[in-house]
C-alpha cells in the first residue's frame, strides 16, 4: 500500500507530495499499527521498522 501510495504521489508535480504523502502515513497508517501494537499482534521491533520503511519511502520521494 505505501509503495503503491509512493508511485502516485511520485507522479505529482508540486512540492508538497512529500508532505502529503508523510501526512497520509501519519494519518492513515500510525493510527493502525499503533492500535496493532497496543493489540500486542506486532512488536516493538516491528513497529519501528514499519515506521522506518514508511520514513526512507518519504526520503526516496523528496530525493528522487
Amino acid at each position: 500500500m505505501v509503495l503503491a501510495w509512493k508511485q502516485d504521489y511520485l507522479q505529482w508535480a508540486g512540492t508538497t507530495a512529500a508532505s502529503d504523502f508523510r501526512q497520509e502515513i501519519d494519518e492513515v497508517l500510525y493510527p493502525y499499527l499503533r492500535r496493532l501494537y497496543e493489540g500486542q499482534f506486532i512488536d516493538d521491533a516491528a513497529f519501528r521498522e514499519f515506521m522506518s520503511f514508511c520514513d526512507e519511502q518519504v526520503r526516496e520521494l523528496t530525493n528522487p
